[in-house]
């Protein structure tokens, strides 16, 4: 069970969703270690 509400997950897709420059800051890719431990990661 999520300790967010549905409502406050569905708006964090939609900021996601909405803002797709989120990587425009930095040109390179992200390790995919990094990717993997924030899979990992407690929700």
């Amino acid at each position: 069970m999520s300790r967010f509400s549905e409502t406050e997950i569905a708006a964090l897709y939609r900021v996601m969703r909405e803002r797709q420059a989120m990587r425009h800051f930095l040109p390179d890719p992200i390790d995919p270690r990094v990717v993997i431990r924030l899979q990992a990661a407690p929700a």
